[in-house]
């Protein structure tokens, strides 16, 4: 049972105040073709995914949605982690692409004209975990390429490429994994990796009426939602010490594990 500590009721409030609008008929269950295990946004929380890895044991696939980085005090070694178990597994073990790997490559690719907006979100916490110095706003442009070049120096070999690789969707049955959720106004092959990473507006707000289940983090709620077509699992790890997976059947059962 998952308790009902309150970690962004207000925010979820403020984003999606309107009632989930409802299929016009009742959804089918989601159905992946064979089990499948989804971890919701770990955000530099390397401590609370060892512990959610020791506590559950594993069936077909593992599913992580993206954003294992920044905010959180063990970002390089959450990262270290994914990257080692999709080495090891890659055809049981998928990492999607969320925003905050996008802001990550973006401080790689352009430090100086877009390496202030990572830091801003928490990517100065990703630093200081691999060893670097703390940086900010103020900091000028030499002292981001430096540190841009040192950090490149310590992620693990293959781990820049591996994140460049990342898929922003993964599918399997009826169920469609995405960092930040579906277009619901949209078909599927006429979705964007805007929505897939950023989010779109109406993702919790409008049912989809397909047949297909999204499956995302991104929002931050207070506990799993399961509803209408969609079933949302960032639970605010970085702040709230609870990271949550859910694991769904291809019976169309689904339950939540959090630590």
């Amino acid at each position: 049972m998952l308790d009902s500590q309150l970690i962004a009721s207000a925010f979820l409030t403020r984003m999606f105040p309107r009632p989930v609008q409802q299929s016009v008929l009742p959804p089918a269950p989601p159905r992946p073709r064979r089990p499948v295990q989804v971890i919701g946004d770990i955000h530099g929380r390397a401590d609370l995914l060892d512990m959610l890895l020791d506590a559950i044991e594993f069936s077909g696939d593992l599913v992580f949605l993206g954003d294992i980085a920044d905010r959180g005090p063990h970002s390089a070694q959450a990262l270290e982690t994914v990257f080692h178990l999709q080495s090891e597994a890659p055809d049981q073990v998928k990492c999607l692409r969320g925003n905050h790997e996008v802001m990550l490559l973006q401080f790689l690719d352009r430090p100086t004209s877009l390496g202030r907006r990572w830091l801003r979100s928490g990517g100065a916490a990703t630093l200081e975990s691999f060893g670097l110095p703390y940086l900010d706003d103020f900091s000028t442009n030499a002292e981001l390429t430096q540190t841009r070049d040192r950090l490149r120096t310590k992620l693990p070999f293959g781990l820049e490429e591996w994140l460049r690789a990342l898929p922003t969707e993964v599918r399997s049955g009826n169920v469609v994994m995405t960092h930040a959720g579906l277009d619901p106004n949209k078909p599927l092959d006429q979705q964007v990796d805007r929505a897939r990473i950023w989010g779109c507006h109406d993702a919790m707000r409008v049912a989809r009426n397909d047949g297909f289940w999204s499956v995302h983090g991104h929002y931050i709620v207070e506990k799993p939602v399961f509803r209408a077509d969609f079933i949302a699992l960032d639970t605010g790890a970085y702040e709230s010490d609870r990271l949550t997976m859910a694991k769904i059947d291809p019976d169309g059962q689904v339950g939540f594990v959090s630590t």
